[in-house]
């Protein structure tokens, strides 16, 4: 199973986990055009990658190639 982060055009991300043998580009194609045209990048990024704790999960931010994700503490308190 592969995971893949994806940037959101409002700044939020969300996590696609792909089964089996296929690509990102052709999950995505399987997407209405809405939630589609929302996806402004995405990356492959591992189980470490995603903090354990979901309470703030759409509170996440990218912190880019390498970096596990991070809570963005402005949008958590929005959240809280």
């Amino acid at each position: 199973m592969n995971l893949f982060l994806l940037n959101r055009s409002d700044g939020s991300v969300a996590i696609m986990r792909i089964v089996g043998n296929t690509t990102p580009e052709v999950e995505l194609s399987k997407w209405p055009e809405s939630s589609r045209s929302g996806i402004v990048s995405f990356r492959e990024i591992s189980e470490a990658d995603i903090p354990p704790d979901r309470t703030f999960r759409n509170a996440w931010k990218d912190q880019g190639s390498g970096r596990p994700l991070e809570v963005d503490m402005s949008r958590a308190k929005e959240v809280w």
